[in-house]
């Protein structure tokens, strides 16, 4: 999925060849699979742990091809 300021940002990073990731489908691959987990904090809406993790995760996808 992509939202509107990514496809603003998309062409610029792309451009600059700056590496982009977006964690939108694993969040959504995560509550299907535990619905009752909570990736974001209900109060200020700020990652839980879990939610950390799978941004963390993606993060470590976009740049491990540029680690060696």
């Amino acid at each position: 999925t992509v939202t509107g300021v990514q496809t603003c940002a998309l062409p610029i990073l792309a451009d600059h060849q700056i590496a982009f990731g977006n964690p939108h489908a694993a969040f959504l691959q995560a509550k299907a699979a535990n619905p009752a987990q909570r990736l974001w904090l209900v109060w200020d809406y700020h990652y839980s742990p879990a939610g950390h993790r799978i941004v963390a995760d993606d993060l470590f996808r976009v740049l491990r091809p540029m680690l060696r």
